[in-house]
């Protein structure tokens, strides 16, 4: 992956297959479906016009896993021999509801 992209039907299939992404990517495909419908409804457009289809982008689908792990992962943390974290933990640790909130509502606007 050299930049960020729409992804392809391909692309989402092949995704599909990862566990913590699966019940992710059947609401979102669903809910661009019947949002690109919608659109194209009230512009009067054919479906299929894609300048003005929402689309799922690698980033946003990264991120959707990135979250989905740390979830899974919460309460499997433990610190090294030594007392140390590792990133995510220190992220998973830190993350209150307010950050969380915001990190959402930056990715909103980007994905």
């Amino acid at each position: 992956m050299s930049s960020v992209h729409f992804l392809s039907e391909s692309e989402i299939a092949e995704l599909s297959r990862i566990t913590l992404l699966e019940t992710y990517l059947q609401h979102k495909v669903s809910t661009l479906l019947q949002t690109n419908v919608s659109l194209h409804r009230h512009a009067g457009e054919e479906t299929g016009a894609l300048i003005n289809e929402r689309r799922l982008t690698n980033i946003g689908t990264f991120r959707a896993d990135v979250e989905a792990y740390l979830r899974a992962s919460r309460h499997q943390s433990r610190p090294d021999p030594h007392g140390t974290l590792t990133g995510a933990d220190v992220y998973r640790h830190s993350a209150g509801a307010a950050w969380q909130k915001f990190i959402k509502r930056c990715w909103r606007r980007f994905s």
